[in-house]
């Protein structure tokens, strides 16, 4: 990556197990520019990568208890 261009998150699903544990489904778009590709804005580039993650409410606020990150696509904006 030659240049780092900002990320947007977007959340896909949210769902509450009986076990009182919330699952969080979030899609992270990460623009860049490649190497020897440089932008003027925005990047050249985007990956995506879904993130779920499991938090339960503990009497000192939420927590995660598990976080799987999943690697997507990665491909030209352009």
């Amino acid at each position: 990556m030659e240049a780092f261009r900002g990320s947007r998150e977007e959340l896909e699903s949210r769902e509450a197990a009986s076990d009182g544990v919330v699952i969080l489904t979030v899609r992270q778009s990460v623009f860049y520019d490649p190497p020897g590709v440089t932008s003027g804005v925005g990047g050249a580039g985007v990956a995506n990568i879904r993130h779920v993650a499991r938090l339960k409410k503990t009497p000192d606020g939420w927590r995660i208890v598990e976080w799987t990150p999943e690697f997507v696509e990665a491909k030209p904006r352009r």
